[in-house]
């Protein structure tokens, strides 16, 4: 799906980044100044040499915004972190994802417990808060956040914990990875936060997108994974994807699954599943959740649904993984 798309972008060469904000970029072989809107260390994207593309600016200190960078292995990695808001909006008035086909009403940048939170999004089934981060660290194929330590993330996410019908929207800004997760290395007090937050329901949406140096697309989503040195969780994610597909083949359209992730919280492993379709909201709805138990337990993991949360007729449920699976 179309999100953005520019007209009059300008190619370039990474200079240096003579502080969080500015760029030197080299342009027609003269050196000039960018904008950097996203304040993190972007290492791996920020290396003197690489291509860059630029939206002109005009009456103001620096000639450029600074839009994405070319990242061998990855491609086009848009960076401009001013947009992110527009993004999530698009993603929410188009219906991009089942968690999001039942909003009937939304907020920006509201003010709560002094801070502000982007989005509240609002269903006939009550009131969700929704905060969004950009992703444009990538290691192989796992997508991670933050690249710097962020007092001003982990509060965010405190707060969504506090508050329980929540949501945390991560752009990814590729869509080679397969996997998201937290930069424990990075910033462990974030990881905290978020396998709290985790346990008290907070939902977790990591999205990617793709630019092809003109036009931003949105392309599908991937699970979360609560640790990225985790081996056992990542042999989990597999199995759990394996048995939404198979969920999906056999019930589909009347219920699908869609794997969010999963995580370890205490030592206990817990998978995440968004279920979303025409099944009835009145009568047996838990057996829709047990089905995918039962074809979990086929493929050697045994669970049992914990906890659901509801987004208009979008359920998220967990389960918890038996000892011994």
């Amino acid at each position: 799906m179309e999100i953005l798309s520019f007209d009059s972008l300008v190619s370039g060469e990474f200079v240096s980044r003579p502080n969080r904000f500015v760029a030197v970029v080299r342009v027609n072989g003269e050196e000039r100044l960018a904008h950097v809107h996203d304040p993190g260390r972007l290492p791996e994207l920020l290396r003197p040499g690489a291509r860059v593309l630029l939206l002109p600016k005009k009456g103001a200190k620096t000639d450029f915004h600074l839009i994405a960078v070319y990242r061998e292995g990855y491609g086009w990695v848009f960076q401009h972190s001013g947009y992110h808001s527009l993004i999530a909006q698009k993603l929410v008035e188009s219906r991009a994802l089942p968690e999001f086909r039942d909003v009937v009403a939304y907020g920006k940048e509201i003010a709560i417990d002094n801070h502000r939170i982007d989005f509240v999004l609002s269903y006939y089934t009550g009131d969700v808060l929704m905060e969004v981060k950009g992703c444009t660290l990538f290691s192989d194929d796992l997508a991670l956040f933050p690249d710097a330590p962020t007092k001003r993330g982990r509060e965010h996410v405190e707060l969504l914990s506090d508050y329980g019908d929540s949501i945390l929207l991560f752009l990814v800004m590729n869509d080679r990875v397969r996997y998201f997760a937290p930069n424990v290395e990075t910033d462990p007090k974030f990881h905290s936060a978020f396998l709290h937050a985790l346990s008290r329901g907070m939902h977790v949406i990591p999205v990617t997108f793709s630019f092809d140096g003109r036009t931003l697309h949105h392309v599908g989503r991937v699970p979360f994974v609560s640790d990225p040195h985790d081996d056992e969780l990542f042999s989990l994610a597999n199995l759990a994807m394996d048995a939404a597909d198979r969920y999906s083949e056999r019930f589909g359209p009347e219920a699908h699954a869609v794997l969010a992730g999963v995580s370890r919280v205490d030592g206990t492993p817990y998978v995440h599943v968004v279920f979303h379709g025409i099944f009835c909201q009145s009568c047996g709805l838990y057996d829709y959740f047990d089905d995918y138990g039962l074809i979990l337990a086929d493929l050697g993991v045994r669970s049992v649904p914990e906890f659901a949360k509801r987004f208009g007729n979008t359920y998220v449920v967990r389960f918890k993984v038996k000892e011994g699976t």
